[in-house]
């Protein structure tokens, strides 16, 4: 068997150079590299047979089959069952025309014979070739095809007059829904069809001007730039179209409702009708929690002008209610966009463009998503969380873009969230069963439709733009310290919801269920966070030096009580104790891990003791006979605060949170009152880099982890203590 039987020849259309080509490459689509100029040649897939892309063995002006170079390009010529295809490309292989079809060979030239004998003919051939040149005259290059030359421009100064510094006359918004700094105008968000063709929708802006009491709606078409409402011009800080994948806006009858300028909903029933909704169809066994749903959905038509709001976690085994929970608040939550498998991209762009409520159904997945995702959810609960994507320019640079994370999010699971996103969440236990001849299971057909809830859907969408100012002052007037006794995380994440149940509700009672609610979920976070391994070595250090120094104990309860009253002896925040890395050990063991036998994973063994004291928790180390670990007093008063252990140190658990204990201000003296703050200096402060207490000689201003009014330290990793106790 011959190399003839599985090649074929073919010849360079630039220098007629020879070139062998396998038989299975001619027909595909195959770019080959001539020998002897280096260039390139293109041979399309043929469409019937050999004969149309076979070379006649006989000596003569012979060249690849109907393909040619000329003017910069290649003319190809393909056979066809009806006659013959004519196309151009360009010198790197990408077509510059679209396949032009010639039934007949006569209309390139003027020989009626088969292609093969015009192959063989160096004189017909040479007159196919000039044919096809002729021919492609008449094809010219698409637009699209041909190369674009953007010239660049410098970059040149502007005069003074082009920068804008007042901003009377005009206002920027989101065009999803906003209230302008002022506090002015309110605008809501929907779509509308057109009068002309109601299948094509209009973006639609409902807006209200709080101080003359007009409204109206504005539409307008995609990627808007501006709007105008009454004199003023709205320039739109993101582009919207009507493909918005949020299904609940607005409706039409809510829009008719809204033209109506005697309609104004009454927030009390509003509220009513809310907790009767999530009463109907779905069970809770603790009564707050039918509370904490209502002001939840409610709260979510007014997170964009607040600072965090929290999510919503319903948690529970399988066939507790968990998804019908999430269909209540597709019902009748802002803007609610339920996700099942979230892609990064998907989640960042809706959230930045339509400002959706988030609904996730997969919960106990997220450890599982990309870093993108869990970073969205644990940096989304607050404004100011911005995710950057770089964007390609036409000349080969990039340019970046940012988009908001920020929108409430209500995520179900079976088992606790990550510690990320369970710190910022409200949890929702899904546990017990309904009283029996109670079937929530009938209403699953009513939740699924988004008909449903549309009446008391559009009533919250009325009562956002009407409500908007009042429900930002009454957020702003909460102060759960004084008001409570709440602090930390429960009073940033039931601070919206407090806020929505005094501006709908007359009486205190649902208050009352909400901060019940608080105070539940602060105790259920304080058992977590008793039982951390840094909270459990904390109270071993306590229980060692009540047994062991109990000296070294009056002294740390006297320093922690001075503390907690405002009046801390620097002294006593300084002095140090020395406990052996063992003796901590055999403490913790004692009290938390006697039951765990050494080879267990959850062992914490005395190499396990030592890292988390030192690494973790930052307690120094002094490698002696045996491994000595130095606490300061001061730093061991902060971690007996942050998790907590009052009952363990033995003192009373402050009435005020921590942020009204610090700074600590020097004791005045004479004639001087506390009043003059503007002199007082810090006497204490824990530095936020190093966790050391730092003393009056601190002269750099820096904001500390207890209060950012408080120095530290110009030196951290050169700061020694003054005094240490030796034990």
């Amino acid at each position: 068997m011959t190399l003839a039987t599985f090649t074929y020849l073919v010849h360079c259309p630039s220098c007629e150079e020879p070139k062998m080509v396998p038989r299975a490459l001619s027909t595909q689509p195959a770019v080959f590299r001539c020998g002897k100029c280096r260039n390139y040649f293109f041979l399309l897939r043929r469409r019937i047979g050999p004969s149309a892309t076979r070379f006649p063995k006989k000596a003569g002006l012979v060249r690849t089959t109907a393909v040619t170079k000329f003017r910069g390009y290649y003319g190809v010529v393909e056979r066809t069952l009806d006659g013959y295809d004519v196309m151009l490309l360009d010198l790197n292989r990408q077509p510059l025309t679209p396949r032009v079809h010639m039934r007949r060979l006569d209309q390139i030239y003027d020989y009626k014979q088969p292609f093969r004998k015009i192959l063989k003919d160096p004189e017909k051939l040479t007159r196919l070739i000039i044919g096809l040149q002729q021919a492609s005259r008449d094809l010219t290059v698409p637009e699209d095809k041909k190369p674009k030359k953007t010239k660049k421009t410098e970059a040149s100064q502007h005069e003074l007059e082009d920068v804008l510094v007042e901003e009377a006359g005009f206002y920027t918004a989101h065009p999803a829904g906003d209230r302008t700094a002022d506090g002015r105008y309110v605008l809501e968000y929907t779509t509308a069809p057109r009068k002309d063709d109601p299948i094509t929708k209009l973006n639609t802006l409902a807006w209200l001007n709080r101080e003359t009491g007009e409204r109206g709606i504005v539409p307008f078409d995609d990627r808007a730039r501006s709007i105008k409402i009454e004199d003023k011009t709205f320039y739109l800080l993101k582009e919207i179209d009507t493909e918005t994948g949020v299904q609940n806006l607005l409706s039409t009858s809510g829009l008719k409702k809204w033209m109506d300028k005697n309609y104004a909903p009454d927030p009390h029933e509003t509220w009513n009708q809310v907790l009767t909704f999530c009463k109907k169809y779905v069970y809770f066994m603790d009564p707050e929690s039918y509370y904490v749903l209502a002001a939840w959905i409610i709260a979510t038509y007014f997170f964009y002008n607040m600072s965090t709001f929290p999510y919503l976690n319903p948690i529970g085994p399988a066939e507790m209610g968990k998804t019908t929970v999430l269909r209540i608040a597709r019902q009748l939550a802002y803007h609610a966009n339920a996700i099942t498998i979230p892609r990064e991209a998907s989640v960042f762009r809706s959230v930045d463009a339509y400002l959706c409520t988030l609904l996730n159904d997969e919960g106990d997945n997220i450890i599982n998503y990309d870093s993108g995702i869990q970073d969205i959810f644990n940096s989304g609960f607050q404004k100011g969380a911005r995710v950057p994507r770089e964007f390609p320019l036409g000349d080969g640079t990039f340019k970046t873009r940012y988009f908001d994370a920020y929108s409430p999010k209500m995520i179900t699971s079976k088992r606790p969230l990550p510690d990320m996103v369970d710190s910022r969440a409200i949890k929702l236990f899904m546990r017990g069963q309904p009283p029996k001849g109670i079937d929530y299971g009938q209403y699953e057909d009513e939740l699924v439709d988004l008909k449903t809830g549309e009446a008391l859907r559009d009533d919250l969408y009325v009562l956002r733009l009407l409500l908007q100012n009042k429900f930002i002052e009454e957020y702003q007037k909460i102060n759960f310290y004084q008001e409570q006794k709440i602090r930390g995380r429960e009073a940033l994440l039931f601070k919206p919801l407090v806020a929505v149940v005094r501006v709908f509700c007359p009486t205190r009672l649902e208050e009352e269920q909400i901060i019940k609610a608080a105070m539940q979920h602060g105790e259920l976070r304080r058992v977590s966070r008793h039982a951390l391994r840094e909270a459990k070595a904390t109270k071993a250090i306590l229980a060692v030096l009540k047994e062991d120094h109990p000296k070294d104990f009056d002294k740390l309860q006297e320093a922690c009580r001075d503390y907690l009253a405002g009046k801390p002896k620097e002294e006593s925040l300084l002095q140090e104790i020395a406990l052996t890395n063992k003796e901590i050990h055999d403490k913790y063991t004692e009290l938390f891990q006697s039951h765990i036998a050494p080879r267990d994973k959850g062992y914490l063994s005395v190499e396990g003791m030592s890292r988390l004291l030192q690494q973790t928790m930052g307690h120094h180390g002094v490698r002696k006979r045996v491994r000595t670990i130095i606490i300061p007093f001061g730093r061991l008063i902060h971690d007996v605060l942050t998790y907590e252990l009052y009952d363990e140190i033995g003192v009373e658990e402050p009435e005020t949170g921590e942020a009204d204990l610090l700074p600590l201000m020097a004791p005045t003296t004479g004639d001087k009152t506390k009043t003059d703050v503007s002199e007082e200096k810090p006497l204490a402060a824990i530095c936020s880099d190093c966790r050391f207490w730092n003393t009056k000689e601190c002269v750099e201003e820096k904001p500390s982890l207890t209060t950012p009014t408080a120095t530290y330290a110009r030196n951290c990793s050169g700061f020694q203590p003054k005094k240490r106790l030796q034990t």
